[in-house]
């Protein structure tokens, strides 16, 4: 990874999706897989891996993403959390079957909070708004490693020192893929999928990432953005108004390092 400077201009743009929310859910029978194949470039590819990293699916069917971050504990989005979801999907598959919901293994959702600087008007004290929550699991997992988060700051200096701009990045989530064709409603969503991108900005409350084989987009929502297996940030919205439909190549991640109170707190009432 590193901060290697000639990443960060010779990247090519490509193709993806609408803005980043929770999705419809797409339920795929156990072994299907996109046509396309596993390696669509502007989807970034099939992940078997990442067990931590799984589907909150709401009552009503929708579903953004999450991290396991304790064995009883998802780090998501706010927004994802306001869909009330009631279970969280995780783990692995075998090769040639799809990491969907219908592969994975589940646990029920005990309760969520949200994060009070999420609340408008934005309390005092709040660095911005922050579309972050974390869920309580039923059932604690005790047979997947939950994934690390960043431990410092992420602006150094007064921000004069940002020590992740230009690293490369995975981000990982269960949201929306362009086929490759790029039709009009030739998309899938609800198997996992995992992509490089690059950082390109930390600002007070987020991190930027650009497209490198792919970018978070719609049911991406909470989803984590992993820099050398530490959690960064969460997937929240797009970075850029403008950036919509298929020139999407930038995506917004909350700051993990902005709700480490909040988060640690909750973390130790649920121990």
């Amino acid at each position: 990874m590193g901060n290697v400077w000639s990443w960060r201009l010779p990247l090519v743009l490509a193709l993806a999706t609408s803005l980043a929310c929770s999705a419809q859910v797409v339920d795929e029978p156990a072994g299907a897989e996109a046509e396309s194949g596993e390696e669509a470039i502007n989807g970034g590819k099939v992940e078997r891996n990442y067990p931590a990293v799984g589907m909150l699916r709401f009552p009503s069917k929708n579903f953004g993403s999450g991290v396991l971050i304790a064995p009883n504990v998802v780090l998501t989005a706010a927004h994802v959390a306001l869909g009330k979801p009631d279970t969280f999907f995780f783990g692995t598959v075998r090769a040639g079957v799809s990491p969907a919901a219908a592969a994975l293994r589940s646990v029920a959702v005990k309760e969520h909070v949200i994060h009070p600087c999420y609340a408008a008007p934005l309390p005092e004290g709040c660095p911005g708004r922050l579309d972050v929550a974390v869920v309580h699991l039923a059932t604690p997992i005790t047979d997947v490693v939950p994934v690390a988060r960043y431990v410092g700051d992420l602006r150094l200096l007064w921000g004069l020192y940002n020590p992740l701009v230009g690293d490369i990045c995975v981000a990982v989530g269960f949201g929306a893929h362009l086929e490759p064709d790029g039709k009009p409603g030739a998309w899938t969503a609800g198997s996992r999928r995992s992509a490089r991108s690059w950082i390109e900005s930390v600002d007070d409350t987020e991190v930027v990432a650009r497209w490198v084989t792919g970018i978070a987009t719609s049911g991406d929502s909470g989803g984590p953005l992993i820099c050398e297996g530490k959690i960064v940030g969460t997937v929240r919205g797009s970075a850029d108004p403008s950036n919509k439909g298929v020139e999407r190549t930038r995506e917004g991640y909350m700051r993990i390092d902005r709700s480490t109170e909040f988060v640690d707190k909750y973390l130790a009432a649920w121990r």
